[in-house]
């Protein structure tokens, strides 16, 4: 089967507030920057769920659980530091400085992320950052370091902000804790697959497992880098060739789990995008794949899962 070509699903624009260009996804949608001032929700058959317009001196910083959240660091000394918007019910929270944990020497927060249950945030005074999780419903405040120790203790597991105790069961054979040590973070997970980047003195690798198998198993050794993957229906997708500091172009591939192929784009990267970053660049919607490049979200329809 000839591997079908990128489709252009819309413009893309770098946020106004902090000159990013982000693309995030939740189960079944995802929210890009559409434009300079406009974050726009999709579904997998490319259909606008919403366009809601970015709330004044705000950042498009995440969607999850439903909700797109925006941090507002230029609004802080009013008292506004965050907004989270609900796309089902059109609904609009703010959150105020008081909503998030303020460290010894005053600084206030900056929301960077957001599930069902949990909102992630950073704060910097004149020190080092640091990280807590906050409970959307009850304020409950937990620190990166606690999180993050009972994730190593228990390495069957991965961080998920829509459950009640922030942590996500995996099947066996898949661990948030490779072999050797090595804590590869974020782990992409839609059961029965999980893909996760191992980082180790031999260098960083691109793994792949499913439940039941003996182990995971190696899809690239990422020589010229990876991106953190993401996992849809029997695939996996990740940028590789973005290991360069500001790198002009990379190659999107996907994994067909079913078929036991790989399909390879060439892509041109958004300006300034380097290898370094965190910001995720490609998507995975069931069997739909999408990709940031310069300028414009593509798409590709994956064939129907081989039984």
């Amino acid at each position: 089967m000839a591997v079908p070509p990128l489709r252009d699903v819309g413009p893309a624009a770098k946020d106004a507030a902090s000159g990013r260009t982000l693309l995030a996804a939740g189960a079944t949608t995802l929210a890009y920057n559409a434009s300079a001032d406009h974050v726009r929700v999709i579904d997998g058959r490319l259909h606008e769920v919403a366009s809601v317009p970015a709330p004044a001196g705000c950042a498009f910083g995440d969607y999850g659980g439903g909700s797109l959240l925006w941090y507002c660091a230029a609004t802080a000394a009013a008292g506004l530091s965050g907004v989270v918007y609900d796309v089902a019910t059109h609904t609009t929270t703010q959150l105020p400085v008081a909503a998030g944990p303020r460290d010894a020497l005053g600084g206030s927060p900056t929301w960077w992320t957001i599930g069902t249950r949990w909102l992630g945030v950073a704060y910097i005074a004149n020190g080092p950052q640091s990280y807590a999780y906050v409970n959307r419903t009850t304020g409950q405040v937990v620190t990166y370091a606690k999180v993050s120790a009972d994730l190593r203790a228990s390495p069957r597991t991965t961080l998920d902000l829509d459950r009640a105790d922030l942590a996500q069961p995996l099947c066996s054979p898949l661990r948030a804790q490779a072999p050797g040590g090595s804590v590869p973070t974020p782990f992409a997970y839609l059961r029965p697959y999980g893909a996760t980047l191992s980082h180790s003195k031999a260098g960083t690798r691109l793994l792949v497992g499913h439940c039941g198998a003996r182990a995971m198993t190696m899809l690239s050794r990422c020589a010229k880098g990876c991106g953190d993957p993401a996992v849809g229906d029997h695939a996996v997708a990740w940028l590789e060739g973005a290991g360069e500091l500001y790198p002009s172009s990379a190659h999107l591939r996907v994994r067909l789990l079913d078929r036991s192929r790989t399909w390879s784009w060439s892509v041109t990267l958004p300006r300034r995008f380097s290898g370094s970053d965190q910001d995720p660049l490609v998507a995975l919607i069931g069997r739909r794949v999408f990709v940031l490049v310069a300028g414009k979200l593509q798409s590709v329809q994956l064939p129907a899962v081989k039984r």
